[in-house]
């Protein structure tokens, strides 16, 4: 199961498994994200479906557990000392294909067409924020519930993602032709993400989508996010699309993180990512990512 959390929402993450299909030779993949395990005496544990988090254990006697499925993060476990192994199973095989992602025709609806710069769909997922070794908060979008496809100027709404458009001429993303929208088909590392038209026309514009809640000491802290350009934006090397994940501090004179930019790819999921300064952001309401053709990332 995905889990979303509101930006003023501080937790501590579990996972569950669903088990299926057990058999005392059982060691097909799983579907459905499901995971599945080897009966007793079996070599193998069942490898995990696609997006699945984890793979099959290793049955009873096993030796090996079952390797994680497409977009999956862990290996399934070895079998239990019993059913004459002499010890308990090793780990399973790496996962999967480490997590590509999920893709759909419909992500490319609306990427320009031409040369030069571009109309760019961007897909965003997987946003988490970390702080002293603890997942404090993430949005993993497996529903349209914390996006708004709006311009949200001076009256953003709460705890949801939704467009800046405060005036600037470079800035697009208070367009009427920019959105922000929920695609169901298309994620990473599982369906489900923000997806984002950028009406791009010249060099050196950019887009923002944000979230603001209640203010939060996010000093220290880091905040991650997988990226997708689908298409269009900047195709040349030396304007190309960049990422970037940014903070504001509440408190005058309103810092803003210094952005470490990620070059895009076209059909690759980057990581875009950022450390928060250990001190001067003890009061962040806001948590917003770039998209920017700027020549030199901003």
């Amino acid at each position: 199961m995905r889990n979303s959390t509101n930006f003023v929402v501080l937790l501590t993450l579990g996972a569950s498994l669903a088990y299926a299909g057990c058999s005392s030779s059982d060691t097909s993949s799983a579907s459905g994200g499901a995971t599945n395990h080897a009966g007793t005496g079996s070599t193998v544990g069942g490898s995990a479906g696609t997006g699945s988090t984890v793979g099959g254990s290793g049955g009873t006697g096993s030796t090996v557990g079952g390797s994680g499925g497409t977009g999956s993060t862990v290996a399934g476990s070895g079998g239990t000392a019993t059913g004459g192994s002499s010890a308990a199973g090793s780990g399973g095989a790496a996962a999967g294909s480490g997590g590509g992602g999920v893709d759909c025709a419909d992500e490319s609806t609306g990427v320009g067409t031409g040369a030069g710069v571009t109309t760019a769909v961007v897909l965003i997922d997987d946003i988490q924020v970390s702080k002293a070794g603890t997942v404090a908060a993430e949005w993993q979008f497996a529903d349209d519930k914390q996006i708004k496809d709006v311009g949200a100027g001076d009256t953003p709404p709460a705890d949801a993602w939704a467009r800046l458009n405060y005036a600037d001429p470079n800035r697009v993303s208070g367009s009427a032709d920019a959105h922000d929208t929920f695609i169901a088909c298309a994620g990473n590392p599982a369906a489900g993400s923000i997806k984002n038209v950028i009406p791009f026309t010249a060099d050196n514009q950019f887009y923002e989508v944000r979230v603001v809640g209640a203010e939060q000491n996010l000093s220290g802290a880091t905040i991650s996010a997988k990226v997708k350009l689908v298409g269009g934006g900047a195709p040349s090397a030396t304007c190309a699309a960049h990422a970037l994940v940014y903070v504001i501090d509440n408190m005058a004179p309103y810092a803003e993180s210094t952005p470490s930019p990620v070059t895009l790819t076209v059909g690759k999921w980057m990581d875009a990512s950022l450390t928060v300064p250990a001190t001067g952001f003890e009061k962040v309401n806001q948590i917003g990512i770039r998209i920017t053709t700027y020549t030199c990332a901003p």
